[in-house]
């Protein structure tokens, strides 16, 4: 057998529902030899031919095949939206790429985890966080924008006199329903007697 045909034949035709791909059976079967397209091109299996233009046929959606094919090549999981990522993960699953499963499913949790982090907190919040939690704290939140109207924050300066606060930003720790440290920005503040 000479060189070309020894390349040539290591050259893979796919048709993936419809759409033509062009790859080796290197790219296939080095990254995830346990996958199905591994098992597929090991030589062991009866493939399914085109027999005019020598394409091998998968009943599947083509539209991911292409990320797969990259995956398969680098190994680096692209930059995708959630639903397309959804799309992407159940075809890793149907091809058993495992690699390609975790990757994904790392990009998920952690786009879910930012996605809490980045949740704003609601009045309903801080009182369920005050009620439920001896203690509370609230450093680094900015509170400016919620409507706290019905809730009294303030600290005692001496007995008798507390400051309530306008302005609700800064931090604050809520112990056994009191507030305990107090640090408002109080250029805007009111002092209260009694």
């Amino acid at each position: 057998m000479t060189m070309h045909s020894e390349v040539f034949s290591s050259l893979v035709r796919l048709n993936i529902g419809g759409k033509k791909f062009c790859t080796t059976v290197d790219t296939l079967t080095q990254r995830e030899p346990d996958s199905m397209l591994a098992a597929m091109f090991s030589g062991r299996h009866t493939l399914c031919l085109d027999s005019e233009k020598g394409y091998v046929f998968i009943d599947r959606d083509g539209k991911h095949f292409r990320h797969i094919l990259n995956w398969l090549r680098d190994g680096v999981v692209p930059t995708l939206k959630d639903t397309q990522y959804s799309e992407l993960l159940r075809e890793a699953e149907y091809y058993q790429l495992l690699g390609l499963i975790d990757g994904i499913n790392a990009i998920l949790d952690k786009r879910k985890e930012n996605e809490e982090l980045d949740t704003e907190l609601t009045r309903t919040d801080i009182i369920i966080k005050c009620i439920q939690s001896e203690r509370v704290r609230f450093r680094g939140v900015n509170l400016s924008g919620l409507d706290l109207s019905k809730l009294l924050f303030c600290t005692s300066v001496r007995p008798g006199m507390h400051i309530v606060p306008t302005a609700y930003r800064g931090s604050a720790t809520i112990s056994h329903g009191q507030l305990r440290v107090f640090l408002w920005n109080c250029n805007d503040y009111k002092t209260v007697l009694g």
